[in-house]
């Protein structure tokens, strides 16, 4: 199952999708604090707010909320294009070497974006004209624009490499940008007119009569079954980067309310439970910290920082509990109030109250929040045998692109190389080494032997030790000893080489003045110095203060 999943985590369009929303995450976080602000129902902080601002505060940051929503969804498409063009200019690199004018990925989200606008705006042409409001970039505008926007940046892409590749429209400027700018204007506006056209001939067939993307109606007379239906078809709608809760809607019958509160907490997928579950279960660090963005806006039911599409940034391992363990949720809520252990008793709250208040006030009592506390654990117990998996993923990945590092490094073809711009699986891997590097040489993580010295003796003819050479060692758990000329390139890359050759010479001087002192005799120590340490004029002084500080001598 791990394969089939990474497969699909490793396929290109997931990666530029959940590269796109991790840098918008923290947009998104600021919609959510919005979310919640306005949702705090309390006379208590309505004065207070009042107080601070004005009486007309709310409907001010109800305005601010829903230019920023907007914003954050422009910003969304313009990312997810833009990274897709980035690692297109990495697959493209040897053109963009022999020709200069690789595709700007700024210019390819807004083509995206431009496309995107323009294809919906097809579809709401009647709604607008009826309502006389723009409703083109609504709640259900993201999923079909993700679509609209990849297909149109391929398109462009493909068009301006073609050109690029035949010589044409090719203006010999000394600035990169200008070449860019007057390459991109035929291919932008043949994607446009193709965007154009396709709307269009989809309108025609299939939108003809009806508007565009109508919410999907649950109905009928059995009550339990169109319940499950429709927290399933509304997951299932999140997990495709659709508004669930915009995008379907139930008959009078039913409790919204209350299947938010004993389903859905944390929001759609029941998604605190994978939260609780990757602090308990998940070896990955950077994983925890992701989700531990997500924590107080999941207390609030507001889970957009930690699906907005799939759970943890595109993630497809959590696919199945995101849809299944709400509806197990439900079954047990219903037991609970068929057999009358539950009863609601108050319906007077907000959607963010938060996860276990919520449920004593819906009850009126602990009976309530019991229920959802087993919901919780059970929804952890769905999510536990997931999290593992997508660390099993994870660690493959990195495994993978590690072993192709170290070739690529010891082939000697490091023209492929481009650690900075974490662009591919090398230069991911590149900028994950660093920081797990950076965090031991300024002791954010404690070097528990990772990191350490060995020293190579130098004998003369008598067989007696005379000096050693110091060598640097770094033993990682994942990978086992990394090669230390991949150390020192990746250091030289990110600008960590002064920091490790700071550490490795107090390393080295600090135990050579353990051996003068043990041995009753001087020995020769050499260190080894990259030639991007010797333009740092501070090295010299800082080893001449470390041989002063341990009292060692030298020549």
């Amino acid at each position: 199952m791990s394969t089939f999943f990474y497969k699909i985590y490793d396929n290109l369009y997931i990666k530029s999708i959940r590269r796109g929303l991790l840098k918008v995450q923290p947009v998104i976080l600021i919609n959510c604090i919005f979310i919640i602000i306005l949702n705090i129902h309390s006379d208590t902080f309505t004065n207070i707010m009042t107080q601070m601002i004005n009486e007309h505060w709310k409907m001010m940051f109800n305005d601010i909320y829903g230019s920023l929503h907007m914003v954050t969804k422009v910003l969304i498409i313009i990312s997810i294009c833009s990274e897709l063009a980035k690692l297109r200019i990495y697959k493209k690199r040897n053109i963009v070497k022999y020709m200069g004018s690789s595709v700007s990925p700024q210019m390819v989200g807004f083509v995206g974006l431009i496309s995107a606008i323009i294809f919906s705006s097809i579809f709401t042409l009647d709604s607008i004209e009826e309502t006389g409001s723009n409703i083109v970039i609504a709640a259900n505008w993201t999923l079909i624009a993700t679509v609209v926007s990849i297909t149109c940046s391929e398109l462009y892409i493909k068009i301006y490499y073609y050109m690029l590749d035949k010589r044409k429209n090719i203006i010999n400027s000394y600035e990169k940008v200008v070449r860019q700018s007057i390459l991109a204007i035929i291919p932008a506006v043949l994607t446009i007119i193709a965007a154009i056209c396709a709307a269009y001939f989809i309108d025609s067939i299939y939108f003809n009569d009806t508007n565009y993307m109508e919410p999907i109606t649950i109905h009928g007379s059995n009550g339990f079954f169109n319940d499950i239906k429709y927290i399933f078809i509304k997951n299932a709608l999140w997990v495709i980067g659709g508004h669930g809760g915009d995008l379907i809607v139930h008959d009078a019958s039913f409790n919204r309310l209350y299947v938010d509160t004993f389903t859905n907490m944390g929001g759609a997928g029941s998604s605190i439970c994978l939260i609780i579950a990757i602090f308990l279960c998940s070896t990955n660090k950077y994983s925890k910290k992701i989700s531990g963005i997500s924590i107080v806006p999941s207390m609030f039911n507001i889970n957009e920082t930690l699906t907005y599409g799939l759970p943890l940034l595109f993630n497809p391992v959590y696919i199945i509990p995101l849809t299944i363990t709400p509806i197990v949720m439900y079954v047990v809520s219903q037991i609970a109030f068929e057999l009358g252990l539950v009863e609601i008793v108050n319906t007077d709250m907000s959607w963010t109250y938060p996860v276990l208040f919520n449920a004593y006030k819906l009850t009126g009592g602990f009976s309530g929040l019991s229920l959802q506390i087993v919901n919780i654990i059970i929804g952890v117990a769905m999510y536990a045998p997931f999290v593992k998996i997508a660390d099993s993923m994870s660690k493959r990945e990195r495994q993978s692109a590690y072993s192709q590092l170290k070739e690529t490094v010891f082939s000697g073809d490091l023209a492929k190389l481009d650690m900075s711009s974490g662009v591919d699986s090398l230069g991911e891997i590149s900028i994950f080494l660093g920081e797990e590097l950076k965090e031991l040489l300024t002791d954010r993580k404690e070097n528990n032997g990772e990191l350490y010295l060995e020293y190579q003796p130098q004998v003369n003819k008598s067989g007696e030790v005379v000096g050693v050479e110091a060598l640097l060692r770094w033993k990682y758990a994942e990978f086992g000893n990394i090669p230390p000329n991949l150390i020192v390139l990746i250091a030289e890359e990110l600008g960590l080489i002064y920091l490790l050759g700071k550490w490795v010479a107090k390393e080295a001087i600090e135990q050579l003045s353990i051996w003068d002192k043990q041995l009753k005799k001087q020995i020769d120590m050499s260190i080894n110095v990259s030639t991007k340490q010797l333009t740092d004029d501070t090295y010299a002084n800082y080893v001449k203060d470390i041989i002063k500080y341990y009292s060692v001598s030298y020549l």
